[in-house]
């Protein structure tokens, strides 16, 4: 649904903020549980960013177990022409396998995504179909969503699906997605409402959710579809009101530089700064939160800090993580909570201008006294704590492939057998008067014959 989250991150309640200046700051510690559910968070391959021509085509995944390297998967991938994922097979270790199908639009956006299944590896079946379409001038904007999912022998309506009706004044400016924002020209006033369900009575009903009100602009086009971050791209506040759940917050204000913003918040003697920037085009940021306040019952100034910053290649790989909070708790110091690192290690293939080896890596702290990490890149300041690095995951790339040689591989299709199949996957040899579903070499689409 629309508009249900906020596009500030409000600042915490008066209890939270109470419970935080009790808190005296200890390292996390992370247990083989925590570095285990980051493994779990990351099973996914990185895919290379092509802003060069070379594709992976080939990758085995291999995770970190019991002290030694167990091979995961094999990944094989054929791309569009633009450089976008047409086909994708993922083999498990355990020989079962999965293959997606993809096809998008002339933006570059997913239209229908087609999954099949193996338990051996070979023989595959339908699993899950969805099908988007796209706003036409918000063109990232899903306006219809469907799902099925294949149940005994025929798709199925599956649980993922909504329409989102856009409205727009004679402007052409949206005024109405799902949830209604009021405009006249500018917008000067975006709030959200959350469908919530009285259990006592047996009905739904409309809660106020956030909401940004005397609305200054930096920039806008009038065209969002969602309570996004209003402090990037084309829709961007000077100022605001910002209220959450009918209670106001406090007035915001965001000045700008050129790869990033700063917003600040005061509300009742508490300042909420939060800051973003991008320093580059392959994704990496860098965000931080902080509130500030004076503890009239210690007589000292808290400020309560959150960061994250993330740091990849122009090929999509993560090379640095880092999330910690600290509390600063004046004369008495402050001290870091770390609660996720990593850092990613990329080996180029030998006189080839695309990797053959990634890794990754996790700081595990520890809660026993010890030495400091001796790498430079890991030793952040006096205070970082004692611990280990340990291995999360690794990605071989096996084969890589020039994308102006995408067309001859994709050209090889045509000389493939073509196969027919009704809608509900079973095998048709001669198909007439109907829709079906074609295929041929690693190309798959729909046909009326």
């Amino acid at each position: 649904m629309l508009f249900t989250a906020p596009a500030f991150s409000a600042p915490p309640s008066r209890k939270a903020l109470d419970k935080a200046q009790k808190q005296r700051c200890e390292h996390v510690v992370k247990t083989s549980a925590h570095a285990e559910a980051s493994k779990s968070k990351r099973k996914s391959p990185l895919r290379a960013n092509a802003e060069a021509n070379w594709l992976p085509t080939a990758q085995t995944l291999s995770e970190w177990y019991d002290g030694e390297w167990e091979q995961t998967a094999e990944i094989t991938t054929v791309y569009t022409p633009e450089g976008l994922v047409a086909t994708e097979t993922f083999i498990d270790s355990d020989g079962s396998a999965m293959r997606e199908h993809n096809k998008y639009n002339e933006n570059g956006r997913n239209i229908e995504q087609f999954i099949e299944a193996s338990s051996d590896g070979e023989e595959f079946e339908n699993s899950t179909l969805a099908r988007r379409s796209y706003a036409p001038r918000i063109t990232s904007l899903i306006i219809k969503n469907e799902s099925y999912i294949w149940m005994a022998g025929d798709w199925q309506k599956g649980s993922n699906d909504y329409i989102r009706t856009v409205t727009r004044n004679d402007d052409g400016n949206v005024t109405e997605v799902v949830v209604s924002t009021f405009f006249d020209g500018k917008a000067t006033t975006i709030k959200n409402e959350i469908l919530s369900y009285n259990w006592g009575t047996d009905t739904y009903y409309w809660e106020d959710g956030e909401e940004y009100s005397n609305i200054v602009w930096a920039e806008t086009d009038g065209q969002f579809g969602e309570m996004g971050t209003f402090c990037t791209g084309a829709n961007r506040f000077l100022s605001a009101t910002y209220t959450s759940e009918g209670e106001t917050i406090g007035d915001m204000t965001v000045t700008y530089t050129d790869n990033g913003y700063t917003a600040r918040i005061e509300q009742d003697g508490m300042l909420f700064v939060e800051s973003s920037s991008t320093p580059d085009s392959f994704g990496s940021f860098s965000f931080t939160s902080t509130i500030s306040f004076y503890d009239e019952d210690e007589g000292i100034n808290v400020e309560l800090i959150r960061g994250e910053r993330a740091t990849y290649d122009k090929w999509g790989h993560e090379l640095e993580y880092y999330f910690s909070e600290i509390t600063d708790l004046d004369f008495l110091g402050c001290e870091e909570d770390i609660i996720e690192w990593n850092i990613g290690h990329v080996e180029m293939a030998e006189g080839q201008p695309y990797p053959s080896t990634y890794l990754l890596e996790t700081f595990i702290v520890s809660d026993d006294e010890g030495e400091y990490p001796d790498e430079d890149i890991y030793a952040r300041s006096a205070e970082t704590p004692a611990g280990e690095w340990e291995n999360v995951y690794m990605v071989e790339y096996t084969q890589w492939n020039d994308l102006s040689g995408v067309s001859d591989i994709i050209s090889e299709d045509t000389d493939a057998p073509v196969e027919y199949f009704n809608l509900q996957g079973i095998r048709v040899d001669e198909p007439t008067n109907g829709l079906f579903i074609r295929r041929q070499g690693h190309k798959t689409e729909k046909v009326i014959l």
